[in-house]
C-alpha cells in the first residue's frame, strides 16, 4: 500500500471525500505522552478526540488529516492534556511541512495569492510569515554609515537615486521605480573631491 501521508510518526488508516475536500484518517504510530505538569510524570489514558489538521493539497484538492488524539490525565494534579504530535503544529492546526511550505510561498508570492494557491485564509499566511521572519531576521542588524548622503540624477535617460557613505567615500546608484536590490557589488568609490 502506498504511504499517502509520508509522515513517519503517523500511520494512514483510510480516506474519504467530504464536500470537495479529501479527509485522510491517521493515527499515531506511538503515543507520546504530554510534557509533565508535575514532577511525577504519571498519566492515565482518558479516551480520544478526533481533531483535523490542514495539510498539502493533493492535485489541487484540499487535504485535512483527521487524527484521533489520545487524551491523558495527570494522576497527581488531575490536569488533562493531549498526546504530543511531533509532525503537527497544534497551535495553528496544520502540519509542520505545510507550515514550511506556506513560509516559502509567503516569500515568493503576495499573501493573498499564497493563501489562494494553498486554500487557506490570508491571516494564516501572514501569521506564519511573521513568525518565520522574526526567527530569521531576529539577529539581523543593518550596517548603516554614520553620514548618509542622498541625491537624484538622470543616468542613461532613467531617473536614478544616488546614495553614498560620506565618511568612507562610497556611492551606489539605483532606479527610482524599479525594485533593484542595492547589493555591495553596486558600490563604487567616489571620485576624489578637488581641494582648493
Amino acid at each position: 500500500m502506498t504511504d499517502l501521508l509520508r509522515l513517519s510518526r503517523l500511520a494512514f488508516v483510510d480516506s474519504y471525500e467530504e464536500g470537495g475536500t479529501l479527509i485522510v484518517r491517521a493515527k499515531s504510530v506511538r503515543h507520546h505522552e504530554p510534557y509533565g505538569c508535575c514532577l511525577l510524570f504519571s498519566f492515565s489514558k482518558m479516551g480520544t478526540k478526533a481533531v483535523r489538521y490542514c495539510d498539502h493539497a493533493i492535485q489541487g484538492q484540499p487535504v485535512w488529516l483527521e487524527i484521533k488524539r489520545q487524551r491523558f490525565r495527570c494522576n497527581s494534579c488531575g490536569k488533562v492534556g493531549y498526546e504530543v504530535l511531533p509532525d503537527i503544529d497544534t497551535e495553528r492546526r496544520i502540519t509542520k511541512r505545510f507550515r514550511e511550505h506556506l513560509q516559502k510561498d509567503a516569500i515568493k508570492y503576495p499573501f493573498t495569492m499564497a493563501a489562494e494557491i494553498n486554500g487557506v485564509h490570508e491571516t494564516l499566511v501572514r501569521r506564519v510569515f511573521d513568525e518565520h521572519a522574526k526567527r530569521v531576521l531576529g539577529k539581523y542588524k543593518p550596517m548603516l554609515p554614520r553620514v548618509l548622503g542622498m541625491d537624484e540624477i538622470y543616468l542613461h535617460k532613467k531617473p536614478r537615486f544616488v546614495i553614498g557613505d560620506i565618511d568612507q567615500g562610497y556611492e551606489s546608484t539605483g532606479a527610482y521605480f524599479e525594485h533593484e536590490a542595492l547589493h555591495p557589488s553596486h558600490w563604487m568609490p567616489l571620485p576624489p573631491t578637488p581641494t582648493e
